[in-house]
């Protein structure tokens, strides 16, 4: 999946969650959210990340470890155990990225280090990924209009 449609995802997931009270909203809390949606790619020499940081893009396959549920359970537990209060954001953030790429015809190995992959059917930047992409977009902006109508309301 491209990138603008990782983070139109998670921020869908991130107004829901705060619409239903699940998590409050914080500016530290939303960049987290952002950055972690973005953080499996850091191994793609393609991403953003990976060209800035390509000592790791060049030694980590792609859709192997930074898209692993172990990776992903490990950041959260640092983020848990540093007392920061933003590993729910980071969960939330990092598996919306994982969730997406299992739809993508690409494999991941979610399982790292077994190699056992899985394969989903969307093609990257093709119709049904723009189709969702616009469909985030616009549930997005509803959302965020339905928030701020609630806080006045209320």
């Amino acid at each position: 999946m491209m990138r603008k449609t990782h983070l139109l995802f998670t921020i869908l997931v991130y107004l829901l969650l705060i619409r239903f009270n699940v998590i409050n909203f914080s500016i530290l809390g939303f960049v987290v959210i952002l950055a972690a949606t973005l953080i499996p790619d850091i191994d793609a020499e393609t991403s953003k990340l990976g060209r800035k940081i390509k000592p790791i893009s060049q030694s980590f396959r792609h859709r192997g470890f930074f898209h692993s549920i172990l990776f992903g359970v490990l950041m959260t537990g640092i983020f848990y155990y540093a007392n920061s209060g933003l590993y729910l954001e980071f969960l939330i953030g990092y598996f919306s990225h994982l969730l997406l790429d299992l739809l993508n015809y690409k494999t991941v190995q979610l399982f790292w280090p077994f190699r056992t992959k899985t394969k989903g059917f969307i093609k990257t930047n093709g119709f049904v990924e723009k189709l969702l992409m616009f469909i985030f977009l616009v549930v997005d902006v509803g959302l965020v209009l339905l928030i701020l109508l609630y806080s006045l309301l209320t």
